[in-house]
């Protein structure tokens, strides 16, 4: 008997883990992905990380149907330690809506049988989800101290569960100390992951700038976009610029990478000098390979399209020296405004994406406006 107890706190705690590893390896590749391809709605970057958590807590019901007694407890320990560490895990509410409707609805199917069982999970949850905001003024009395409420409502739903559901004494202690346990390595081992990518974004730069250019990246873009878009419905005018550098492949293939690079490093320093002469709450960011977009704010379409036409003109008459060696190059623009039609900040973006291929296709070095090339 003694092995199945301590068996089933090995087994919470192996999966609690499993779990948390699984989760940051989607929440990774999904912002890689969300990088690569552009994307800038949060709610397709969030959508990933929360089918995962209920297509788990949907796997953990239906093994627990055929489940023998000492499995069924267990798999319910599993679904309430990622029950209370999904409520810290939530980028938002209606994530956290979705998560916690479908958890109180399986554990209406097992163990709630009580209706006051529902609204003292929802009101536990909702104290848990509550720490992003009251978790920083705890933090002054150590770290430690903000795991002190889940683990208590996981000590407490045992507690419970042994009074009212029937669980043997047995079963509630051990599973009671199965959730501590799960709950801190669950912590811990999430909290080094995040961690040891906040030290690889560091030493790769990726943090807010571009190592190369030193300017913004496609990160810091897509954060600063989200902010100003949001801003944008409440009246203020917004202008945004995709940029590419022409014909970039061919210098890289021609002249060498080095080249290519001080190209990219001349454009960076430059553009972001002049846009910044205008307003410093104007941004220039690279967001991949020759690509570079630009963010202003409180501005209309004629101040844009002057901008614009400017960093052509300096881009077309900037000398990009190396090795002895000097080039010309040029750029193609599209600049589009944010309207009350578009539905999110990733609309505006392909839109001013797609009149920038316009420009290239039309024979590059041109300037697209709001889908009208620019008379030269």
């Amino acid at each position: 008997m003694l092995i199945n107890y301590l068996g089933s706190i090995f087994l919470v705690v192996i999966a609690a883990i499993g779990f948390i590893t699984v989760y940051t390896q989607i929440d990774y590749s999904t912002k890689q992905k969300a990088r690569t391809n552009h994307t800038l709605s949060q709610a397709r970057l969030d959508l990933p990380q929360t089918i995962f958590v209920c297509l788990v807590l949907l796997l953990l019901r239906y093994l627990d149907s055929g489940a023998q007694v000492y499995l069924h407890w267990v798999l319910i320990n599993i679904r309430v330690i990622i029950l209370v560490y999904a409520n810290l895990l939530a980028p938002s509410l209606v994530d956290f809506i979705i998560v916690q409707i479908l958890g109180v609805s399986l554990f209406y199917q097992t163990i709630m049988h009580h209706w006051w069982f529902a609204p003292l999970y929802i009101i536990s949850c909702l104290i848990v989800y509550g720490a992003r905001w009251y978790g920083p003024k705890l933090a002054k009395f150590g770290s430690a101290v903000i795991v002190v409420p889940p683990i208590i409502i996981g000590e407490l739903f045992w507690l419970v569960t042994t009074l009212f559901v029937n669980a043997p004494v047995a079963i509630g202690i051990t599973h009671a100390i199965a959730f501590f346990w799960a709950y801190l390595a669950l912590r811990n081992f999430d909290q080094y992951q995040r961690k040891d990518q906040q030290v690889i974004a560091r030493l790769t730069q990726e943090v807010q700038y571009d190592a190369l250019t030193q300017v913004r990246n496609w990160q810091t873009f897509q954060n600063d976009f989200n902010a100003r878009y949001a801003e944008r419905k409440r009246g203020n005018q917004l202008a945004l610029v995709a940029m590419d550098l022409d014909h970039f492949k061919d210098i890289n293939d021609t002249r060498g990478h080095l080249m290519g690079n001080q190209a990219l490093m001349m454009v960076g320093t430059q553009i972001k000098a002049h846009i910044h002469g205008y307003s410093e709450d104007y941004r220039f960011y690279r967001t991949g390979g020759e690509e570079f977009a630009m963010i202003l704010p409180h501005t209309d379409l004629a101040r844009a399209t002057e901008i614009v036409t400017e960093c052509e003109d300096m881009i077309r008459q900037m000398p990009v020296r190396f090795g002895g060696v000097e080039i010309s190059i040029t750029a193609s623009f599209g600049l589009t405004m944010v309207r009350d039609s578009d539905s999110n900040p990733t609309t505006v973006f392909k839109r001013a994406d797609h009149y920038l291929y316009m420009s290239k296709r039309g024979g590059r070095n041109q300037i697209t406006v709001e889908g009208e090339k620019l008379a030269r």
